[in-house]
């Protein structure tokens, strides 16, 4: 999967045969899908201004404003969600003692130490934040965006370590079945919460960057050129709608390949993380072997050779041969075209 969230649907089975460019999964994209809309609205606000090739600059202006408004406050609810996942959720799992973490109310599989080391570090940064909260304005908002940005990638990934020893944890006369299910819902709520909050601060900063290349566009199509400059906004509106209609197939999983599914790793409802295992699909009867042979061998062997493949009652064609050793293992990597399967299996050693 490229993006995180929540999986929304499932279209497929293990054993199906599917095209490709065919839809397997969705995830959850309201938040992109909404990107989307208004990127196409802004695509089709350029084309119409391009009819009359005058772009107001005050008006560019206001939209810069209004884009770094809107940048502050996405900046500041980020940091009440923030606030809210830490202190009133992930800290029911902590013990405290003077303002500093010292335990956890759970057993932590053998990383106490490490997860408390990294909860006052969190801490000591989120202080600082609250410290300059105030600081927010139209003049600094851009920079903010990308430091709050960062910060809550890192809690989120804390949450994640979290949510992981949580499901492993066994319970115990303190921390029954209803406490473990109890909280392992609230750390789903809040990886939700934190990507959303993600994808808000994102959509902020492009905002801001789109309207300041807005700005710059406006001067420019005062001039002579202004035919010009209306197609380069054009461009502009549509480079913003390529990136948010690239953020928004992050959010769904297609095959890229015609084949069979072997393998489904997700379900409707299941949490899964950017770059996270979703489906294999492969064409079974189109198998490759990787294989390696000693340098005396090698040198007998050339691309196009066909090859038995023992116990396997079938042969293939060598399709390429390394040029050098491997230092690791002292042999010549070859790849194999199988041409008849015969009882080879895909995935098999």
């Amino acid at each position: 999967a490229e993006a995180g969230g929540l999986v929304t649907a499932t279209y497929a089975g293990i054993g199906d045969h599917v095209q490709g460019g065919e839809i397997l999964a969705t995830i959850e994209n309201n938040a992109q899908s909404a990107a989307l809309q208004q990127a196409e609205g802004a695509y089709e606000a350029a084309q119409a201004g391009a009819a009359s090739s005058q772009v107001s600059v005050v008006s560019a202006q206001n939209g810069l404003q209004s884009a770094k408004t809107t940048g502050v406050s996405t900046y500041k609810n980020a940091f009440i969600t923030t606030d809210s996942t830490l202190h009133n959720d992930i800290d029911t799992i902590f013990t405290r003692s003077n303002n500093v973490f010292i335990g956890l109310e759970i057993n932590g599989r053998g990383q106490a130490t490490t997860l408390v080391e990294e909860r006052n570090t969190l801490e000591s940064q989120f202080v600082n934040w609250s410290a300059k909260l105030d600081e927010a304005s139209n003049d600094t908002i851009k920079p903010l965006l990308e430091s709050a940005t960062a910060y809550i990638k890192t809690v989120s990934g804390f949450v994640d370590t979290l949510s992981e020893i949580v499901n492993k944890d066994e319970t115990t006369d303190t921390f029954d079945d209803a406490a473990k299910a109890a909280l392992q819902a609230q750390m789903t709520a809040d990886r939700t919460a934190l990507n959303q909050t993600l994808q808000s601060l994102d959509g902020a900063h492009n905002a801001i960057v789109a309207a300041e290349k807005a700005v710059e566009q406006a001067k420019l199509a005062g001039d002579e050129k202004s035919n010009s400059a209306a197609s380069a906004q054009i461009k502009i509106a549509q480079g913003a709608l390529n990136a948010a209609k690239a953020t928004y197939e992050k959010t769904i999983i297609r095959t890229p390949i015609t084949g069979v599914v072997n393998a489904f790793y997700i379900k409707k409802g299941d949490f899964v993380s950017p770059s996270s295992k979703a489906v294999i699909i492969a064409n079974n009867s189109g198998l490759e072997i990787a294989t390696a042979v000693g340098q005396d061998d090698a040198v007998k062997l050339h691309v196009g050779d066909i090859v038995a493949i023992e116990n396997a009652s079938s042969s293939g064609i060598i399709s390429a041969i390394a040029p050098a050793l491997d230092p690791t293992t002292g042999k010549v990597a070859l790849k194999i075209s199988v041409t008849d399967n015969g009882t080879l299996i895909n995935g098999s050693t």
